[in-house]
């Protein structure tokens, strides 16, 4: 069975362009200057996938014996962080971040698993329901003898326990060539990106530790355009 749930919010904020020296004289610089205190947009999603498998093979023969099924289960949360914010007129921000968790469930069928396997999990509503992160110091009587052990609190309602964590940041900025009547011929770029992502250690070897790993990117581009070129300079024609 395979069962899958979704919640998305995207909010658009009402622009506000503050330009201080608005009405100062057309060919001063400080015309230029304006920014905007509030986000484009924000959006989140939340994903949940709860996946449960389970296998049963029937002995060839009646000598065959018994087979205990087998259980392929997952329960992931995948987490979706968006922001938009144009600094100013020129300048845009674009942030995403991805979380990706998973709940942790006993093997196979909570009725019929093991005391020490439930006490590891916890109960439906330690599993389950349980506000708040934290440690749990757990007794669990097994073959007649009591162990002690840790079991963290990183269950569905919190989200689940975090496997892998990324986020891009993208910065752009368009340059103001097209603000000045003679220099309106020239269009560019400047782009800045840049990638941090966390991979959790390998459940069966925890001693390895985490994957950290980060990019980053400078980028600027340029365009010329050759008929406002000329007819901002029209000596060149007749050079050319």
């Amino acid at each position: 069975t395979n069962h899958r749930g979704a919640i998305n919010y995207r909010y658009s904020f009402y622009q506000v362009s503050i330009e201080p020296f608005k009405n100062v004289k057309e060919n001063n610089p400080l015309k230029l200057i304006n920014f905007s205190p509030v986000p484009t947009s924000v959006s989140v999603s939340v994903v949940g996938n709860r996946q449960f498998e389970e296998r049963r093979l029937r002995p060839a023969n009646q000598f065959g014996g018994i087979v205990e099924p087998t259980f392929t289960k997952n329960f992931m949360i995948t987490r979706n962080y968006n922001l938009v914010w144009n600094f100013t007129k020129n300048l845009q921000l674009n942030f995403n971040a991805v979380n990706n968790s998973r709940v942790d469930e006993v093997r196979g069928y909570f009725e019929t698993a093991g005391q020490f396997e439930r006490d590891s999990i916890g109960t439906l509503r330690d599993n389950l329901l349980s506000f708040g992160r934290g440690v749990d110091t757990v007794f669990s009587e097994v073959d007649g003898v009591t162990r002690r052990f840790i079991r963290r609190r990183e269950n569905l309602i919190n989200m689940g326990r975090t496997t892998g964590y990324t986020h891009n940041i993208n910065l752009t900025y368009q340059l103001p060539f097209s603000q000045f009547k003679w220099m309106d011929w020239l269009s560019g770029n400047i782009n800045y990106s840049a990638n941090f992502t966390w991979q959790q250690a390998p459940e069966i070897n925890k001693n390895l530790g985490a994957t950290i790993s980060n990019t980053q990117n400078i980028q600027a581009s340029a365009r010329v355009n050759l008929k406002g070129l000329y007819s901002n300079f029209g000596f060149l024609m007749n050079i050319l």
